[in-house]
C-alpha cells in the first residue's frame, strides 16, 4: 500500500506540471524556448531563415541593410545604394552590409570574389549567385547531318534550373543541356548556351562547331569540304 501511494503521489506532481503548462501551450510560449535567434552577419548558416537579413550565401549570413559603415558587424562595410535608387525611393533605400576581403571566405567558397585580393584587407567581397556555364568543348560535324551537344551547368545552393536554350547567330535551335543540332552550311560556327535559374540569374558559354561537307556538298574553299575531299570548280566536295 505504502507503494501504491508513493505511485499515485509521483502522478499527481506529474500531472499538475503538465497543467501548468497548458497557458504557455495555448500563448505558444513554450515553441519559443526551442527556436534559435537569428544569426548576424558574418556566423555560419544552411538557409536564408537561419540569418537575421534571410541571406545565407555560401554558407556565411550577410547583407543586412544599413545607412553606414557603422551599422555592419566587423569585417562588414556598407553597401551604400545608388544614386537612381536614392532618388526612386525619395531617399528611403538602404545599403547592404557585405564583407571586406579580409572576412570574407573567398579562398575557400569559389563564389566569393575579393575585388583586390592583393590589396587592402577592407577591400569589398562580392557573391556570385549567377549560374556557371560550360557549353563544352568544340564539336565536329557534317552538313545536313544532327550533331550532339552537351553542356553543364552549376546552380547556387537551393536554386533550380528553368531553362537552357542553344543558340545559332542568335536563333533558339535547340532546348536542354543535352541537344542535336543541324546546321546546312560548311564552315566554323559558334553556338552559344544561355541557361536561367529560379531566381531569375542567367549566365551563357559558347562554344565552336566545324562543320565540313560530304561529296556532293556546295563548297566555296577546300576549308569547307571534309578530310580527303576537295572543293571542285563545280563548287561542290568531290
Amino acid at each position: 500500500m505504502r507503494r501504491d501511494g508513493r505511485l499515485i503521489a509521483s502522478m499527481a506532481k506529474m500531472f499538475l506540471r503538465v497543467l501548468a503548462l497548458v497557458p504557455l501551450l495555448s500563448c505558444g510560449c513554450v515553441f519559443g524556448l526551442f527556436e534559435k535567434d537569428p544569426k548576424t552577419d558574418g556566423e555560419s548558416c544552411d538557409e536564408d531563415d537561419d540569418c537575421a537579413s534571410e541571406r545565407c550565401r555560401g554558407g556565411m549570413c550577410t547583407g543586412s541593410s544599413c545607412d553606414s559603415s557603422a551599422g555592419c558587424q566587423a569585417g562588414f562595410s556598407c553597401d551604400e545604394p545608388a544614386a537612381w535608387e536614392e532618388a526612386v525611393s525619395l531617399g528611403t533605400a538602404k545599403g547592404v552590409c557585405i564583407p571586406t576581403c579580409d572576412r570574407c571566405p573567398f579562398r575557400v567558397e569559389p563564389r566569393w570574389v575579393c575585388s583586390d585580393p592583393e590589396g587592402p584587407a577592407s577591400s569589398p567581397c562580392g557573391y556570385d549567385a549567377s549560374p556557371w556555364v560550360d557549353a563544352g568543348e568544340a564539336y565536329d560535324g557534317i552538313v545536313g547531318d544532327p550533331i550532339a551537344v552537351r553542356g553543364e551547368v552549376e546552380l547556387d545552393d537551393g536554386r533550380e534550373l528553368v531553362s537552357a536554350e542553344w543558340l545559332l547567330q542568335g536563333t533558339v535551335v535547340a532546348s536542354g543541356l543535352e541537344a542535336e543540332i543541324t546546321i546546312d552550311m560548311p564552315g566554323t560556327w559558334s553556338i552559344e548556351l544561355v541557361v536561367t535559374d529560379d531566381e531569375y540569374g542567367s549566365a551563357a558559354a559558347s562554344a565552336t562547331i566545324v562543320v565540313c561537307g560530304e561529296p556532293g556538298a556546295a563548297c566555296a574553299a577546300a576549308a569547307d569540304c571534309c578530310v580527303g575531299l576537295a572543293c571542285s570548280d563545280d563548287g561542290l566536295c568531290h
